[in-house]
C-alpha cells in the first residue's frame, strides 16, 4: 500500500511536469505577424561557351515580394568569340504564376526573343520582377526562371 506522502509526491510531480510542458508549448510557439507572406523570384542565366557571364549567373534574386512591389537585377554578358553573334533567349519558368510578372531588357530595349552582340562587346542583361498592386494568389510562391542562351555567328555583309 502506498503512503499518503508518496501519492502527494507523485501528484506534485505530475502537476509540475504538466506545468513545464505547457510552458514549453507557450515559449516555442511562432508569433503571429501582420506582414503579408511574399513571393520569391530567382532568375539565372545559362550562357553557352561563346558568352561570358562572370562568376555569378544569377540575374535577380528577390525574397518577400508583395503586391505593388518590384525588384531589379542584372548580369553582364560578354562576347568572347571571333565575330558578332546573335543571341537567342529561351525562358524556362517554374512557379511564375500567381501574379508574378517578369520583364527582360538588353541594350536598352525590352527583350522578346533575341539580340546581336558585337565581337568583344558586353551587354547588360536586366531583369525586372514585380507583382501588380491588387494581385492575389502569389503568397508563399517560389518562382525560378532559367534563361537558356544560344548563339549563332552573324555572317558579315559585303
Amino acid at each position: 500500500m502506498a503512503s499518503s506522502s508518496g501519492r502527494a509526491a507523485r501528484a506534485a510531480g505530475l502537476v509540475t511536469g504538466l506545468a513545464l510542458a505547457a510552458l514549453l508549448v507557450f515559449a516555442m510557439r511562432v508569433p503571429a505577424s501582420d506582414q503579408p507572406l511574399g513571393a520569391g523570384v530567382r532568375v539565372e542565366v545559362v550562357p553557352p561557351g561563346e558568352l561570358d557571364a562572370g562568376a555569378d549567373p544569377v540575374v535577380l534574386s528577390a525574397k518577400n515580394l508583395v503586391a505593388g512591389e518590384g525588384r531589379r537585377g542584372a548580369v553582364t554578358l560578354r562576347n568572347i568569340t571571333v565575330g558578332d553573334v546573335r543571341v537567342h533567349v529561351r525562358k524556362r519558368a517554374r512557379g511564375l504564376g500567381g501574379g508574378v510578372r517578369l520583364e527582360l531588357h538588353a541594350g536598352g530595349r525590352v527583350l522578346h526573343r533575341d539580340f546581336v552582340l558585337k565581337k568583344a562587346d558586353s551587354i547588360k542583361l536586366r531583369a525586372r520582377a514585380w507583382i501588380p498592386a491588387g494581385a492575389r494568389g502569389y503568397e508563399g510562391r517560389q518562382a525560378r526562371v532559367v534563361l537558356r542562351l544560344r548563339t549563332e555567328l552573324v555572317e558579315e555583309q559585303p
